[in-house]
């Protein structure tokens, strides 16, 4: 899986440049890097702040299809029965649904994990889901200024580990059946929340 990805990102990169392609080409990429914050909240606790630091890598087919694959080494170390919102790569597709000359907006969703292995699947340990909304400001031929908003949402592996985790808890705290310690205190928005998300500006190069 891994060997496909890069073998398909390094044929358009070849497509790309060969055609001196820039913003509004047919076929393009680009890289480019951004910065931000990202906002989650594990069950039952305060909401945390974290740092966004990602470098990017972007194939673009007739302006309004893009595949987008992104390295983040802040990314927070996850710990056992955690939910995992982040994760240290992410792969997106994007659909560019205003590709206008100067202008870009997509829509973007995807699947974070924390090597590329993980991308074979829905369910690691490690897998962690993404989709929202992004906009691009082109300068000149081959600059654009990005801004993304991109709700988070944990890992299907990882909410069981933490449905568990909080059951036993609670079974050993209070007394009680762990099928039930597993249906109080707990709702959907627990995990799926548009408050865990994380915002960004970036810069990237087409070519």
């Amino acid at each position: 899986m891994r060997n496909k990805i890069i073998m398909t990102c390094f044929s358009l990169m070849m497509i790309a440049t060969s055609a001196e392609a820039g913003v509004t080409s047919l076929v393009t990429g680009s890289v480019g890097t951004q910065l931000g914050v990202s906002h989650t909240s594990q069950v039952g606790e305060q909401p945390q702040s974290d740092l966004v630091s990602e470098l990017e890598l972007t194939m673009k087919l007739f302006r309004f299809l893009a595949m987008e694959v992104a390295y983040n080494p802040a990314a927070p170390n996850n710990e056992n029965n955690e939910l995992v919102f982040h994760s240290r790569l992410r792969l997106a597709g994007q659909l560019h649904v205003i590709p206008l000359d100067v202008f870009s907006m997509y829509l973007s969703a995807g699947l974070g994990a924390e090597d590329f292995e993980g991308f074979s699947s829905f369910t690691e340990d490690t897998n962690a889901y993404h989709g929202g909304v992004g906009a691009e400001v082109f300068i000149g031929e081959h600059m654009a200024i990005g801004a993304e908003y991109l709700m988070v949402v944990p890992g299907i592996r990882s909410i069981q580990h933490n449905v568990v985790s909080n059951a036993l808890e609670a079974t050993l705290g209070e007394g009680g059946s762990p099928q039930m310690a597993q249906t109080e205190g707990m709702s959907a928005s627990d995990y799926v929340s548009p408050s865990n998300f994380q915002a960004t500006l970036g810069l990237r190069y087409y070519f």
